[in-house]
């Protein structure tokens, strides 16, 4: 302090983070001592003392997904950086026409993270593009230094993180490796469901994200009237790992699982009425994270779990013509093994893929599929189900143009709104045996 009260300086201070209130105190002392010193400070997160201005430093730039062309690849800083650093360790390195895009899609798996580009294009030595790409799957594995001259925490992707990591109180990182199962992020309603239990108090929880929030290891964006929480995929991935070795990966991804259900069916309630537009925007929003919790189910072996979620799909698939992967998923849930295929979940499963199917013009298909959904629903005697089967059984003959096979599924269909008092669909069959007439 008395070197520098008489002088005007710039002191560097550079990460910070693991020591953030010391240096707050050295900042605050100086300044004291000397007001115009200038300080710069690298961290993690800010320093929360009285005059500091912060500089969010962003990742690099990225292509669009949908960028392929080498010209417009190379717009993107981080695009730029791993062809400059490939060609530091392979001089002479060029890249084909045809690996080009595959570059872009490898920085955009990369979060645009300066070091995670450089590790990559360290590999260049031994792996093309095309399998670096195919091995981010493990990018902790793949994404290590080797040779390359660099501290100890920064000689492998995970040890970067891990630094970030250790910083954090136990149950910070509880709660951080909970955000890891959120693909494309979540509301604070999904954060507050999953990421309390056990060490995490549910009304912490809204502390513990603006603490991430402030180290970098959540990014929050706006949707509307509320702020959505999610983290770059290769911090997602840790997260992910740290959960399995706590052993806590499967009770997490079934909280996960239930409360995407429940969100579904939430959402498909209002798909008729006045919320239809704001239901089907969150369910479009939410779409990377009902795909990854139908997917825990399929792998899971849950079949009846996997059937009446991906049947509660319809209505979103049915409206944003999702047609062939609707049905990608309905054949993967269909062909799961169980005890006893006579079931609710099953019918409607089977209901729901002979509805895109129809959508699709595959009639041969839909035959099949509806006419087992309405063996299900006769033997459970479930009337609603065995109008709605009839119904679709209808609508298909008269598009075969087998008339006397779609006035009677329909007739039957009729007699039965005409019992559960269903007035639309009860509208939607008198349409068809009118246009029969």
């Amino acid at each position: 302090l008395e070197h520098l009260r008489d002088k005007r300086t710039l002191v560097v201070l550079d990460n910070c983070e693991h020591l953030v209130a010391e240096c707050a105190r050295i900042c605050h002392a100086l300044l004291a001592a000397n007001p115009t010193t200038v300080i710069l400070a690298t961290s993690r997160e800010s320093l929360n003392i009285a005059g500091e201005i912060t500089w969010p430093v962003s990742t690099l730039s990225l292509p669009a997904p949908d960028q392929t062309a080498k010209g417009e690849l190379l717009q993107s800083e981080a695009v730029r950086l791993f062809i400059e650093r490939a060609r530091a360790i392979l001089p002479g390195f060029e890249l084909a026409e045809t690996d080009w895009p595959l570059v872009g899609q490898l920085c955009l798996r990369l979060d645009g993270l300066p070091l995670a580009i450089e590790l990559a294009a360290a590999r260049v030595k031994v792996l093309t593009p095309h399998s670096i790409l195919t091995r981010l799957n493990e990018r902790f594995k793949v994404l290590r230094a080797g040779e390359l001259e660099l501290p100890e925490r920064q000689r492998t992707l995970r040890g970067v993180i891990e630094w970030s990591y250790d910083l954090l109180k136990d149950w910070e990182k509880r709660l951080s490796e909970r955000l890891g199962v959120f693909v494309g992020g979540s509301h604070l309603e999904g954060v507050e469901e999953i990421g309390s239990g056990e060490v995490v108090l549910r009304e912490d929880v809204l502390d513990g994200l603006e603490s991430l929030v402030n180290k970098r290891l959540v990014r929050l964006t706006e949707q509307g009237e509320e702020m959505r929480y999610g983290m770059l995929e290769t911090i997602r991935e840790f997260g992910m790992e740290k959960l399995a070795e706590r052993g806590e990966g499967d009770t997490v991804l079934d909280r996960y699982g239930a409360y995407y259900r429940e969100l579904t069916d939430r959402c498909n309630s209002k798909l008729r009425g006045p919320d239809e537009m704001a239901a089907l925007q969150r369910l479009a929003l939410e779409y990377p994270n009902l795909r990854t919790a139908l997917d825990w189910y399929i792998r899971q072996g849950r079949s009846e779990d996997a059937l009446g979620f991906s049947s509660s799909l319809l209505n979103f698939w049915s409206i944003r013509s999702f047609y062939t992967e609707g049905r990608t998923y309905l054949n993967r849930t269909l062909s799961m093994p169980v005890k006893n295929k006579f079931t609710p979940a099953r019918a409607k499963t089977l209901y729901t893929a002979a509805f895109l199917a129809f959508s699709q013009g595959l009639y041969e298909e839909t035959g099949r599929l509806i006419n087992e959904s309405l063996e299900i629903y006769r033997f459970l005697d479930n009337g609603e189900g065995v109008a709605q089967a009839l119904y679709i059984l209808g609508v298909l003959a008269i598009n075969q143009e087998d008339f006397s096979q779609a006035r009677k599924a329909l007739e039957e269909c009729l007699n039965l709104r005409r019992e559960t008092g269903d007035r639309t669909g009860l509208a939607s069959v008198l349409n068809n045996l009118c246009w029969l007439s």
